[in-house]
């Protein structure tokens, strides 16, 4: 399986577990943004993953996007 496909899948296991972990959604406007980076750089760290790119979506808004590390060659953005 290729590196940065293997990436996405583990992250999306991974956000997943942590939507249903949540009782109940939690506004935007109470989200720490920098302790949900936090957890992805540790996750992507203990996992190995060179890459990521997060979008968080409340409703039918767009509330968070964000690249983290690399892959290719390139950095991440929330747009690739």
């Amino acid at each position: 399986m290729k590196p940065i496909l293997f990436s996405i899948i583990i992250l999306s296991v991974f956000l997943i577990g942590l939507n249903g972990a949540a009782a109940a959604p939690v506004p935007a406007s109470e989200i720490d943004f920098a302790v949900l980076d936090s957890a992805i750089e540790t996750q992507m760290s203990k996992h190995g993953l060179p890459g990521a790119a997060l979008a968080v979506i409340q409703g039918d808004e767009i509330v968070y996007l964000k690249g983290y590390g690399t892959a290719g060659g390139q950095e991440m953005t929330a747009q690739t």
